[in-house]
């Protein structure tokens, strides 16, 4: 057994992988080949002739993507997972969704070259360590 742990998704759009529900798409973690640079997440996407709206980040979406600089979330996410953006140590910018409601527990944990963030009014729930810092991190 390897210890890593192996992400399920239902399809890939623009090199992005989600999760698929009846009308709605979560971004999911890309073991094989990290996220980097500069990301734009659309609101919706099409995969076998039907639309899906991007509505959440799932955990650990972007976990250790060490080679992401910025990403833009469209108005349509709702919910960034745990750990989302966890260890993104490179994450100098992100664009919030103005849609956004709830953003889970360590969401930027370990994001020291994030300097700023705007907050949207929408948001009615911020979980515990959202922006923690790994102080153990070697650089």
């Amino acid at each position: 057994m390897t210890g890593i742990q192996s992400y399920a998704y239902d399809c890939e759009v623009n090199g992005i992988l989600y999760d698929l529900s009846l009308h709605d798409a979560t971004v999911v973690r890309n073991i094989e080949s990290p996220y980097s640079g500069d990301i734009v997440i659309p609101e919706s996407i099409t995969f076998d002739g039907r639309n899906y709206t991007v509505t959440s980040i799932g955990d650990y979406a972007f976990y250790d993507c060490s080679e992401l600089f910025s990403i833009t979330l469209p108005n349509t996410v709702v919910t960034i997972g745990m750990y989302a953006f966890g260890d993104c140590y490179n994450l100098k910018q992100i664009s919030l969704s103005s849609g956004l409601t709830t953003i889970k527990e360590s969401a930027f944990w370990g994001c020291g070259s994030l300097t700023s963030i705007e907050i949207p009014n929408s948001v009615t729930t911020i979980e515990n360590s959202v922006f923690l810092m790994n102080v153990f991190r070697d650089t």
